[in-house]
């Protein structure tokens, strides 16, 4: 069996708590790689994997390996285009970081079916307080379920992102009962 190209170096940190790889354009064989080396970092807090071109696939991988760091505090992903697809992956797995204090998702081109994916899953994150969706695809009645979800996560009181020509807490506000718009 061949080794993981990342496994070697970075299995001698066992102890890392703060891995920033953003802006390294590593993609989907990247993600492959990285998410097989983090099962040597129990202890990481903070995986940043900002602009490296993941797509639906490599955060898919990303996804597979949130189990092996159950510490996870804040997880970056902004600009990585993962898509609807990457974005249920993503919302599958983050149960498997119940610390997750912090969730960048901006610019992923996630749509409906990640933001629904989304909401679920931020209603099982009960320390999430900061969450960023900035430029992806929510319609009405998804951001209605990300703003009832919202609600119901105890600590989340920072959510941002833009959708169209509406701010996200425009469309939060907007897609609350009793607000006269839906």
């Amino acid at each position: 069996m061949a080794r993981n190209s990342c496994s070697g170096p970075l299995s001698a940190l066992p102890r890392l708590e703060h891995l920033d790889v953003s802006s390294n354009s590593i993609g989907e064989a990247g993600a492959h790689s990285l998410a097989g080396a983090l099962l040597g970092f129990p202890q990481l807090r903070r995986l940043l994997l900002n602009d490296n071109d993941l797509g639906a696939r490599g955060a898919r991988y990303v996804a597979a390996a949130l189990c092996s760091v159950p510490l996870l505090e804040e997880l970056g992903l902004d600009a990585n285009i993962i898509g609807g697809a990457g974005a249920r992956d993503l919302a599958k797995s983050l149960g498997d970081t119940p610390r997750l204090d912090v969730l960048r998702l901006s610019e992923n081109c996630i749509n409906d079916v990640g933001a629904c994916a989304l909401a679920e899953a931020f209603r099982a994150l009960p320390l999430l307080c900061k969450g960023s969706l900035h430029r992806n695809y929510v319609g009405a009645t998804e951001a209605r379920a990300l703003a009832e979800a919202w609600e119901s996560a105890p600590r989340l009181g920072d959510i941002s992102g833009v959708t169209g020509t509406a701010t996200w807490q425009e469309r939060l506000a907007s897609s609350r009962p009793g607000s006269g718009r839906s």
